[in-house]
């Protein structure tokens, strides 16, 4: 008989992101960037996710939240480029997801995540100001 153990990826290797890092504390300034380019419905997605770490809402309860007039299936369209944006950034999905047996999904941000994108949310970027010459005349 022989016994073999088999590790298994956290994400399938047929996934989108599957074997990409996932989001840590470290990728701050990664996730403000990654926060800057998400539609306005995309940020509103978040922002449920974030404020409600490591509850799972089924799609109809987000698309009920967000006011989708699609139901579930207007969260793909929303999730369709922020997934796209991972590949780019080299990290998993911020969000998790599972289908429990005999429902449709439900999807959920760890703490951890939710806590990094959080403070992404929040940064408000420095204002730049202009650079003023000594002979220029300061104008009100």
């Amino acid at each position: 008989m022989i016994d073999a153990t088999v590790e298994m990826p956290e994400e399938p290797a047929d996934s989108p992101t599957g074997r990409l890092p996932r989001w840590s504390g470290s990728d701050r300034n990664l996730a403000e960037t990654y926060w800057r380019k998400l539609s306005a419905p995309a940020k509103d997605l978040f922002s449920v996710l974030i404020d409600h770490p490591e509850e799972k809402f089924t799609g109809d309860e987000l698309a009920q939240k967000l006011g989708l007039p699609g139901g579930r299936q207007s969260l793909k369209s929303v999730l369709g480029w922020p997934g796209r944006y991972c590949k780019e950034f080299g990290r998993t999905w911020p969000w998790a997801w599972d289908y429990p047996k005999g429902e449709t999904a439900r999807f959920w941000m760890t703490a951890e995540v939710a806590e990094i994108f959080r403070q992404a949310r929040e940064h408000r970027p420095a204002r730049r100001i202009k650079a003023v010459s000594r002979d220029e005349p300061v104008r009100p």
